[in-house]
């Protein structure tokens, strides 16, 4: 917000400077400015917010039939960051590969991750896993999913590349 107020400030000296014809144009030019760029900053603050899993599975709610997102929209970007306190890997005939389960300390579902990732990661590691919010067909209804968790078809694991250590 502060930034937002800084440009506003700048846009509103730059207006002063106008005169004549080119007051009209810089009134314009300030008010679409401020107009466009208020709407860039607050849609960046809610896609900015990092969430622990617990957070994201207490947002996703069931009801009538129908699972969704509270506070996220299709197309949003998800970061979540946790702490590992479970971890193991498996051959899976359903997925004809190997899964990576992981639980977090704050709770809420673990994930399961494509391929076996426990030489990459331990108990007590801090990740960041990023995901996208989409919408899905379902049995003739509309849910929201996460888009690396979606085959189309059928729930999937998360791929790999989906989650890195915090910094």
């Amino acid at each position: 917000m502060a930034a937002l107020q800084t440009l506003h400030h700048k846009l509103l000296l730059c207006f002063v400077i106008f005169n004549g014809k080119m007051k009209r144009v810089g009134t314009a030019l300030l008010v679409g400015t401020v107009i466009i760029l208020s709407g860039c900053l607050a849609g960046n603050q809610e896609k900015m917010a990092t969430w622990t899993v617990k957070e994201v599975w207490d947002d996703y709610m069931r009801e009538n039939g129908t699972s969704y997102f509270v506070s996220l929209e299709p197309g949003d970007i998800v970061t979540i960051k946790d702490i590992i306190s479970k971890i193991s890997s498996k051959y899976d005939p359903h997925y004809m590969d190997n899964i990576t389960y992981i639980g977090f300390k704050s709770g809420g579902a673990p994930f399961l991750f494509e391929g076996d990732l426990t030489g990459d990661y331990q108990v007590g590691d801090e990740v960041v896993i990023t995901l996208q919010v989409i919408e899905i067909e379902v049995d003739g209804r509309t849910d929201e999913f996460f888009k690396e968790m979606w085959d189309g078809r059928d729930v999937k694991p998360v791929p790999a590349s989906a989650i890195t250590h915090a910094e």
